[in-house]
């Protein structure tokens, strides 16, 4: 059976309680969860030589934050209006 996530081969554990889990090795995608659901537990798993993922980019975060001004100077705006019932 392959992962859901990344579809490489899963590997196959078999517990004391006679369970199996498969687990993704490159993702960490695994079939064990609370009621029967699979659960998803990221690993590290970047190739050699290779940075592990950082989260957002620079430039991700550089566009989420014009957008966060841009909203503060609109509420800004708005409020000033309300206030001198311009609006």
């Amino acid at each position: 059976m392959n992962c859901p996530q990344c579809h490489t081969p899963l590997e196959t554990t078999t517990l004391a309680e006679g369970m199996e889990l498969r687990r993704c090795p490159r993702c960490g995608w695994s079939d064990a969860g609370s009621g029967g659901q699979p659960a998803y537990t990221p690993t590290p798993a970047s190739a050699p030589g290779e940075p592990a993922a950082t989260g957002a980019s620079r430039k991700t975060r550089i566009i989420i934050l014009i957008v966060m001004v841009d909203v503060i100077i609109t509420l800004a705006a708005v409020a000033f209006l309300l206030v001198f019932k311009k609006f």
